[in-house]
């Protein structure tokens, strides 16, 4: 099992209209994919998003968030690194 905590993994996810889409740079590795617009983001569908590629939100250390509704996430808390 590797070290996670030497690893450097962000993400960033755009909510769209019709499609959410992601991408991640896991150690500089670039990986995408998408998923249909399910209902506004919240913490929950966040996480099931990321893990849909196999990424954990506590193991990020950056994500991005863009599109028509990413205003409804919150910002504060536990995930300070949230950018939008």
């Amino acid at each position: 099992m590797a070290d996670i905590s030497r690893r450097q993994i962000a993400a960033a996810i755009d909510f769209g209209i019709s499609n959410t889409d992601v991408v991640t740079r896991i150690d500089g590795k670039l990986t995408r994919w998408n998923k249909p617009y399910e209902g506004d983001p919240d913490e929950a569908s966040v996480r099931a998003i990321l893990a849909a590629g196999d990424v954990d939100l506590d193991d990020l250390a950056v994500l991005a968030v863009t599109g028509g509704r990413h205003r409804v996430l919150p910002t504060a808390g536990r995930h300070d690194s949230l950018e939008n």
